[in-house]
């Protein structure tokens, strides 16, 4: 367990009075998978950015450990940033205006459509397994763990249960008000976290002066290959 201050402690109150307040503030209008999943498509272009942003973050549980720039350098920023950037442009391009033009809502109806009953049914055990939200509740469940000093296993279950119960009451649109208190807290910590790091070590160009040659490459001395095999998994944005 951390050893937090009067103000810390207000703050983490703070922050969870607000996720479930706005999470339960939204209710569902009626009892169809286009509310639930895609929120009525009534989502506003802000709310729709923040609530991509901070869940996209949310699935990179371990990323500081998997991509930590002692083992890549500024090549994190190729490995962990490039690929999906790329994907990421290529979607909004080549590919959002089109999904937007056709009533289905999801990958396996799309199946479905075009192929049938049974690829549908194979796409759709392949999206459950790709979006499974584990990676999202051992995170959540680890920083309660950390902040209230819980077991493991009833973290995980305070956050799951916690999070049905108002995705349950407004889906889509409960997560994404929710989420807008989760954007605003971590773009404020990374301007904390980089005003401190500028303080204590000096400015960016500096820092990168101080690197080893090999942690300064734009593959963080990888090579070619590994880059490549990241740019496969930044294809999973699309």
């Amino acid at each position: 367990m951390v050893d937090f201050s009067g103000l810390d402690w207000a703050v983490l109150a703070l922050f969870f009075a607000g996720v479930l307040t706005l999470g339960f503030s939204a209710k569902l209008k009626e009892n169809t998978s286009v509310q639930m999943v895609a929120a009525g498509r009534a989502l506003t272009m802000p709310l729709f950015v923040a609530t991509l942003i901070t869940t996209w973050y949310g699935g990179v549980l371990g990323t500081p450990e998997f991509y930590h720039s002692s083992s890549f350098g500024l090549g994190t920023l190729t490995v962990n940033g490039l690929p999906y950037w790329i994907a990421g442009l290529l979607f909004a391009i080549f590919l959002a205006k089109r999904i937007r033009r056709e009533d289905q809502i999801s990958i396996p109806e799309r199946v479905e459509r075009c192929y049938g009953r049974v690829p549908a049914i194979v796409a759709a055990a392949l999206v459950a397994v790709l979006a499974t939200p584990a990676a999202f509740l051992l995170m959540l469940g680890t920083l309660l763990v950390t902040i209230f000093n819980l077991e493991l296993w009833a973290g995980i279950a305070i956050a799951g249960f916690g999070c049905t119960l108002f995705l349950y009451r407004g889906g889509l649109m409960a997560d994404a008000r929710s989420n807008t208190i989760s954007f605003v807290m971590m773009y404020s910590a990374f301007l904390m976290i980089l005003f401190t790091a500028v303080s204590k070590y000096g400015a960016p160009w500096q820092v990168i002066s101080d690197l080893p040659a090999t942690e300064r490459n734009w593959d963080g001395g990888q090579g070619i290959f590994v880059v490549v095999s990241f740019m496969f998994l930044g294809a999973w944005t699309f």
